[in-house]
């Protein structure tokens, strides 16, 4: 009987010399109850392999389906670093305060314009005569 354990090799030798030497030292009535523990052991970590690779799965899903909606919400789901992100709100607050400027200027355009119809309306209303010397 050798047991297979995910030990490096030295540590599964020695358990396998170990379960050997008990094996050819033990009565019959012994090495039934070893060979049953083997066993056990067997269906064990067995157990815990479909298990383990059950769990991956159900994790990859999950990250899967969370990318997915994501990418259905946002587009294309990125992983950026701090420093990525930083220099995406600076451009931002940088295109935010290009627009603050030209509102801004518009706003003040705007005003001169009005004044500059206002001024025009009432020339207009004036006689001619008083614009001539």
């Amino acid at each position: 009987m050798t047991i297979q354990l995910p030990l490096d090799a030295g540590t599964a030798q020695k358990i396998n010399k170990f379960v050997k030497y008990l094996l050819e030292q033990a009565s019959p009535n012994s090495k039934e109850m070893l060979q049953f523990i083997g066993d056990k052991w067997e269906a064990a970590h067995a157990n815990e392999v479909l298990l383990q690779s059950t769990v991956d799965g159900m994790v990859l899903k999950q990250q899967n389906s969370q990318r997915n909606r994501a990418k259905a919400h946002c587009g294309d789901a990125r992983h950026l670093t701090v420093a990525e992100v930083n220099k995406k709100i600076q451009e931002r607050e940088e295109k935010e305060r290009e627009k603050a400027a030209k509102s801004e200027r518009f706003q003040a355009l705007k005003g001169r314009v009005q004044f500059a119809k206002a001024i025009w309306k009432d020339v207009l209303r004036m006689d001619l005569d008083v614009l001539t010397y």
